[in-house]
């Protein structure tokens, strides 16, 4: 789960901001500076790689699941649309 997250907030931030950012701080990119709804599927990745002998916030695997599907499936559509907008990524790619 937090491989997946994490991975996925690390692109997204590299797209959004032109730098590469650790795990971690992809997992608080997610958590404090993306749109609401991520905020606990991003406290949970960082739980999981920073504190992994502490219960999930997560009531139910499926329902973090869940999360973790919408927030790849919403990362890579709005990271094609982030590539497609941005001239840096643009000018190099397109």
């Amino acid at each position: 789960m937090a491989w997946s997250v994490l991975g996925v907030a690390r692109l997204h931030h590299l797209l959004a901001t032109g730098r590469m950012a650790s795990k971690s701080e992809a997992g608080r990119y997610v958590a404090n500076q993306l749109d609401e709804q991520w905020r606990p599927i991003g406290l949970e990745a960082l739980r999981a790689r920073e504190r992994p002998d502490e219960p999930s916030r997560y009531r139910s695997a499926n329902l973090r699941g869940r999360d973790v599907r919408d927030f790849v499936a919403w990362c890579v559509a709005d990271g094609a649309r982030l590539a497609e907008e941005t001239p840096r990524w643009k000018d190099r790619h397109g």
